[in-house]
C-alpha cells in the first residue's frame, strides 16, 4: 500500500489500571526511518488533462454537479510542491469546520505548536485568509525547524511524518510497561510522550484497524531477565484521543469504519473521517462526513473542491484501499 516513514514508535492501548505501580519518566525521542516513497522527488507526474484544456466529459459534468456542495480543498502549489500539506490539512478542516468551537479546543489540547497556527488559519479564513496562506504558514514554520523533512521546491515530503509533527504534545501523555510474554514478568511503567500518530509493526497480524488498537502492544527486541523470553511492551494513552491517526501502508488490515476504546468499562468510538493516498509521487485523499458521505480531493485535479465519490456505508474495503490507482496510507479517525 503506502509509502510513508517508519516511525520508532509504539502501538497504544487504553486499559484500566489494575494496580498502582511505580513510575519512571522519559521524555522519548524517535527517529524516522523513510518507507519506500517517502523520500523527496524531483519529478512529478502530470496531469491527465492540464489547467486550459476541458476534462473528460463525465468528469467534467460529475465536478460541476459537486462543486456547490463540495468540502473546501487545497489547491496543489506547483513551485513547492504540496500534497501532503493538501491531503492532511483538507481533511482536519473539514473535521474542524463541523464544530469550530469544540474542534479549537480539542486540537488545542494537543498543545502543538504547529496545529495550533492551523487552527487559527482555519479561525481566519471567514475574513481574508486563503486556505492556501494558512497552509503556507504552517509549512514555512516546519520548514524553519526541521528543513530536511519538510523542503520546499520540487522535493516530497511525507504525509506520516507531517502528521506526527502536527499531532505530538509537548507534554506526557501516554505510558508504557514492558511485559514477559511467557511469565508475565514487569518492568516499572514509564511515562512518555507519543504523537496521536501511529505506525503499525510490519510484523503485525491485526486484521483490522480495530484489532490493532485493541490491545495495543508491541515487540521491542528485548528478553525477560526470569526467562529469557521475548518482552512484549504495552503503550496506552492516559485520555482517549479526540483524533488519531493510524498509519498502515504495505499491509493487509482491513480499515474499520470506527473503532472503539473501553476505559472502565466505559466505551468511546472515534469514526473513520479521513484516508490518504500514495502513488506516482503524489498524495490523495478521501474525506468523509459525519454522516458518512465520500468525497475526493486532488489538488492538482479538483483544486479547491472536492468530487462526491459514493458513501461509507456502500464501499467495500477493497475499495477503500485503492483510489485513482493509489494506495491507501493512512487512515484519520476523530470523535464526533
Amino acid at each position: 500500500m503506502h509509502f510513508l516513514p517508519i516511525i520508532n514508535d509504539s502501538p497504544w492501548q487504553i486499559v484500566k489500571q489494575e494496580k498502582n505501580k511505580h513510575k519512571n519518566t522519559a521524555n522519548t525521542d524517535f527517529t524516522f526511518v523513510p518507507a519506500v516513497g517517502t523520500i523527496s522527488v524531483i519529478k512529478k507526474r502530470k496531469l491527465n488533462w492540464s489547467d486550459n484544456d476541458a476534462p473528460p466529459r463525465k468528469k467534467l459534468a460529475k465536478f460541476l454537479s459537486s462543486q456547490r456542495q463540495s468540502p473546501l480543498g487545497l489547491i496543489w502549489d506547483s513551485h513547492d510542491y504540496s500534497c501532503s500539506y493538501d491531503s492532511f490539512f483538507t481533511i482536519l478542516y473539514n473535521i474542524w469546520k463541523d464544530n469550530p468551537e469544540k474542534w479549537t479546543e480539542n486540537l488545542q489540547s494537543i498543545e502543538n505548536t504547529y496545529l495550533n497556527l492551523l487552527v487559527k488559519g482555519f479561525q481566519n479564513m471567514n475574513g481574508n485568509q486563503t486556505f492556501e496562506s494558512v497552509r503556507n504558514s504552517v509549512r514555512e514554520k516546519l520548514h524553519k525547524n526541521y528543513p530536511s523533512i519538510f523542503p520546499l521546491g520540487h522535493a516530497g515530503t511525507s504525509v506520516g511524518q507531517l502528521a506526527y509533527y502536527m499531532l505530538k504534545p509537548t507534554d506526557y501523555n501516554a505510558t508504557s510497561q514492558a511485559i514477559c510474554s511467557k511469565c508475565n514478568n514487569e518492568d516499572m511503567e514509564v511515562d512518555e510522550i507519543h504523537a496521536y500518530s501511529v505506525h503499525i509493526a510490519s510484523i503485525s497480524t491485526a486484521s483490522s484497524t480495530q484489532d490493532w488498537v485493541d490491545p495495543f502492544e508491541y515487540p521491542i527486541g528485548q528478553f525477560c531477565q526470569e526467562c529469557l523470553s521475548p518482552m512484549v511492551k504495552y503503550v496506552k494513552y492516559d485520555h482517549i484521543p479526540k483524533t488519531l491517526v493510524l498509519e498502515y501502508p504495505h499491509t493487509d488490515i482491513e480499515t474499520s469504519h470506527q473503532i472503539k476504546f473501553v476505559v472502565n468499562g466505559k466505551s468511546i468510538s472515534l469514526y473513520l473521517r479521513g484516508i490518504i493516498y500514495h502513488g506516482d509521487n503524489h498524495f490523495t485523499s478521501r474525506v468523509i462526513s459525519r454522516e458518512g458521505q465520500i468525497w475526493y480531493h486532488d489538488g492538482m485535479l479538483t483544486k479547491d473542491t472536492c468530487i462526491e465519490d459514493g458513501t461509507l456505508q456502500d464501499m467495500s474495503n477493497e475499495e477503500l484501499k485503492e483510489c485513482q490507482d493509489k494506495d491507501l496510507v493512512l487512515a484519520v479517525y476523530s470523535q464526533i
